[in-house]
């Protein structure tokens, strides 16, 4: 027979573990939600730069700096070991951004002289970085279609489709962050 010592403290380990396990279970869908927000961010801004049609281009920046301004900022909401974790996750175009360990992204610039490139002094700003350094990817790519402009629109309209451009929507699940505001491209 146990004594009542025993007992108790099996019982408070026994929900101490289960405590744990729960928080890991709810960590995780915040760490994939993050990392999900980091792809629908790089993803928007390149496909709105491949889109023909100018509404869908801007349709898609917006999509992209929601997308953008969620992850950034949600950053500041996870666990060390969280943004451990979707430190290995995301791109490494980021890592440019964030050394996966800190808490706040404008905090401080990071040490690498190539993330200085990127780091900026508000989210805002990062984003117009990430966007530019997308923009040159984009002018690499699409150089690299052809000569002649007829095929290269051609070019580019196919690599539109076969990244699905149309189907890229923000979603905001119940792990993502708000907007911090909404910006008019228009004016």
């Amino acid at each position: 027979m146990m004594s009542k010592k025993t007992a108790i403290v099996f019982i408070v380990s026994s929900v101490l573990v289960s405590s744990f396990n729960c928080v890991g279970a709810i960590a995780q869908p915040i760490v994939k939600e993050q990392a999900r927000l980091s792809q629908l961010t790089l993803s928007a801004f390149e496909c709105s730069l491949l889109a023909d049609d100018n509404k869908d281009a801007h349709r898609l920046l917006e999509v992209g700096f929601t997308a953008g301004r969620s992850f950034l900022n949600g950053i500041s909401n996870l666990t060390k070991a969280e943004r451990a974790y979707l430190s290995a996750q995301i791109d490494s175009l980021w890592h440019q951004v964030w050394d996966g360990t800190s808490q706040s992204i404008v905090a401080k610039p990071p040490s690498d002289p190539l993330g200085q490139n990127l780091w900026g002094p508000t989210t805002d700003f990062i984003l117009g970085r990430v966007f530019s350094e997308r923009a040159t990817w984009a002018t690499a790519v699409t150089a690299d279609l052809g000569t002649d402009e007829h095929t290269r629109s051609l070019r580019k309209a196919a690599m539109y489709r076969d990244r699905k451009c149309s189907l890229i929507h923000y979603h905001r699940s119940e792990h993502s962050n708000p907007p911090t505001y909404y910006r008019s491209w228009h004016n």
